[in-house]
Formats: C-alpha cells, structure tokens, sequence
C-alpha cells in the first residue's frame, strides 16, 4: 500500500515495517490497512499537494518539521493541562498511543478505553519507552 516516491511527490508513505496482521487481535489487519492505506495515505498526498513549489518540497519530512517547529513535543496534537505544559517545556513524548476513532472504530467502535487498555496490556514495548527515557534524559520527567 506505500506509494513510491516521485520528482512530483517528494514524501511518499512508507510500508509498514510488520505484516498488517502483526498487532493481531489488538489490531486487526483491516483496521491497520483501512488507516495506513487510506488515512495515512490521504495525509501524505495532502503534504505532497501543500509543499510543491515551496522550500519544503526538496527537504526531507523530518528536516521540513524541525525547521517548522521549536521542539519536536509541538507536534502532540493533546488537549490538556498536561500536555499544554510538555509543549511549553520542550518535553518529548516516551511513547503514544493513537485514539482517532479511525485507529480503532472498526474493532472497538466507541469503546476507547478497551482499545487504550488493550494496546497497554498487549502492544506497548516497554523497552522501547525505556531507551527514549534513556535518550532524552530522565530530568524532563520529573
């Protein structure tokens, strides 16, 4: 389902790095192609029609964001006291766990919290948190 990357489509969405059954029964594989092959999808071909003609269209995603943002933690889309502070703070996120309705309707329907539940009992690589921890620094934790 990725789409390969052009001269007239400088970010292209790529594969997943797991089979679409991978996350399995947490994550069935049609709600992962539904929101990989056409959320994501839509998203990247947005970017590609946003950026053309601008500065952003030769830089790679990752520079095109940093030159965009004051630290990487602006790009949390939360709606909190909390996370209103991590964004001023600078603070990066350990890990995440997408609760778009898309990520999970089609297995959950409006049941958040057991999706939320049964990623954390289930998916999370805590190992993963671990070496982000390790990475940016227990101070910014506290």
């Amino acid at each position: 389902m990725a789409t390969a990357a052009t001269t007239s489509s400088p970010l292209n969405l790529p594969p997943l790095p797991y089979a679409e059954n991978a996350l399995e029964p947490v994550i069935s594989a049609q709600t992962l192609s539904f929101h990989h092959g056409k959320h994501h999808r839509a998203y990247v071909e947005s970017a590609n029609k946003l950026i053309v003609g601008t500065e952003l269209a030769d830089l790679p995603l990752d520079s095109g964001a940093a030159s965009r943002r004051q630290c990487s933690s602006t790009k949390w889309n939360l709606h909190s006291a909390a996370s209103t502070h991590a964004r001023k703070s600078c603070l990066k996120p350990l890990l995440a766990i997408d609760v778009w309705e898309h990520a999970y309707y089609l297995d959950y329907q409006n049941k958040r919290a057991d999706h939320v539940n049964a990623v954390i009992d289930k998916l999370i690589n805590w190992e993963f948190a671990a070496a982000n921890l390790e990475t940016f620094g227990q101070n910014q934790y506290r």
